[in-house]
């Protein structure tokens, strides 16, 4: 019965050293740093577009024009606001259409919002473990409202 009674605490004191090991769960060598992500606004060369205002999580407006591109780096993961007004010019009349898109971005991944014709483009590159060859995949933009 000594024996018995004398294990217990050292299990004890061995589950306790265990559960600190383990505690801090988001400690990943192989994974991509917290604010990892990264949103890339493109507006083409040709197309109906010649500006876009984009304003993200309602910060700073920043202006893309025609064959531009503005990057937001290093942030981090979780769904972001992304507020664009497109201006075009038709037949010399500047006119504009404002939307709202919510996008959704991990560590370590790279997303593109491409301003072409009258519809934005997203496109993504999604990275495992650092590996930026992955293949970009695209989809329209659902706006939010």
């Amino acid at each position: 019965m000594k024996r018995i009674a004398w294990s217990l605490p050292v299990i004890a004191v061995l589950g306790l050293l265990l559960v600190s090991c383990f505690d801090d769960v988001g400690d990943c060598p192989s994974c991509p740093p917290q604010n990892s992500a990264v949103l890339r606004i493109s507006v083409a060369q040709n197309g109906l577009v010649d500006s876009v205002q984009i304003r993200l999580d309602g910060g700073s407006q920043v202006t893309v024009r025609r064959k531009g591109e503005h990057r937001f780096e290093s942030l981090g993961a979780g769904t972001h606001v992304v507020e664009t007004t497109r201006w075009f010019n038709d037949f010399g009349i500047p006119s504009s259409r404002a939307e709202t898109i919510r996008i959704e971005l991990h560590r370590g991944e790279t997303r593109t919002i491409a301003f072409h014709n009258d519809f934005p483009l997203i496109t993504w590159l999604e990275t495992v473990a650092g590996d930026r060859a992955a293949a970009p995949r695209a989809f329209h933009a659902h706006p939010v409202g």
